[in-house]
């Protein structure tokens, strides 16, 4: 392939495409309307991904600091449900979206980031779904000092759920997806959310162990 390419959208699939791309000496353009890093709200946890795949995208290299998570435990309001074990990677988007992005400019890609491209031809959209106005709100914060009770934990409330996983230097990510109520809003949505669905003991727990507070963010 000679023909140049333009991605717009620099999440996980537009760099991820722009690396393999431009490693195979196509001409790539990437458009991402934000910059790097960034927190967002995402699980921060890989799996389905084999490392073949990896290699041939020419991003596992990436994942260098990611943390093995070999197992999980699921909850609701009573107790353990059950225990599974997993095969995944947590690294947080932070890092993640920064790793991709430099391995994508020194493959020799050419990122414009706070960049917006309209659609047409020949531009790869990887923008991911269109915002609209919805039932949901997914919230998510870094916590340091928790004691897991596994590498993944998942907790089902009432209105949604909530998964807790080990990623890089220690931290715990917290994400949650919930049904979107008036009462909820600002740095204490997270903690509201829980609360209404019955995991006020979550909620307490997460809440005593160090949150980062620029690491909320919601959607």
């Amino acid at each position: 392939m000679t023909r140049p390419i333009t991605i717009a959208g620099g999440g996980l699939a537009g760099l991820a495409l722009g690396v393999a791309l431009s490693r195979r000496g196509v001409e790539t353009t990437l458009h991402e309307a934000g910059s790097y890093p960034r927190h967002r709200v995402c699980g921060e946890f890989i799996s389905g991904v084999s490392c073949n795949t990896l290699v041939r995208l020419g991003v596992l290299q990436c994942l260098s600091e990611a943390v093995p998570l070999a197992n999980s435990q699921w909850f609701d309001a009573h107790g353990l449900l059950a225990s599974l074990s997993v095969e995944a990677r947590g690294i947080s988007r932070w890092r993640l979206d920064e790793l991709l992005q430099k391995e994508f400019a020194a493959s020799g890609g050419d990122l414009h980031t706070n960049s917006r491209i309209q659609p047409g031809e020949g531009i790869i959209q990887a923008t991911g779904r269109i915002r609209t106005e919805g039932k949901w709100i997914g919230v998510k914060c870094h916590v340091r000092q928790i004691e897991m009770k596994a590498d993944l934990e998942m907790h089902i409330a009432s209105n949604g759920y909530v998964g807790l996983a080990r990623i890089e230097d220690g931290l715990v990510n917290v994400c949650g997806l919930f049904r979107k109520s008036t009462e909820v809003g600002g740095r204490r949505a997270l903690f509201q959310c829980l609360e209404a669905g019955g995991l006020g003991a979550l909620a307490q727990r997460i809440e005593a162990s160090a949150p980062d507070p620029d690491s909320f963010c919601a959607v």
